[in-house]
């Protein structure tokens, strides 16, 4: 199956390039894009391991929020840029109706 959005980012270097954030920086970028606006998506809990092991191969950690249960058999993940949204939504709706 080949993929509209090919990049990956390497798991096992995640901090392996230029201008790499602590995770307190982190914290702090999140709370601050989180605040003012974001690119939801609510996705059933059967696909929760899938949906995690994509965020942290094709984005990276400080442009994405993942949050559990947040009502019955959901979860809720918020994406800071439009591109990393409109990719997880292709991967979804491929994964659930392809």
């Amino acid at each position: 199956m080949t993929t509209r959005f090919p990049y990956e980012i390497n798991a096992s270097r995640p901090y392996h390039f230029k201008g790499a954030m602590t995770p307190l920086e982190i914290v702090d970028y999140k709370r601050a894009w989180i605040t003012k606006g974001f690119f939801q998506f609510n996705i059933h809990t059967d696909v929760r391991s899938l949906a995690k092991e994509w965020c942290k191969k094709r984005s990276f950690q400080w442009r994405y929020d993942y949050t559990e249960f947040t009502d019955n058999y959901q979860d809720t993940v918020r994406f800071e840029l439009k591109e990393d949204s409109d990719a997880f939504n292709y991967w979804y709706m491929e994964n659930m109706y392809g």
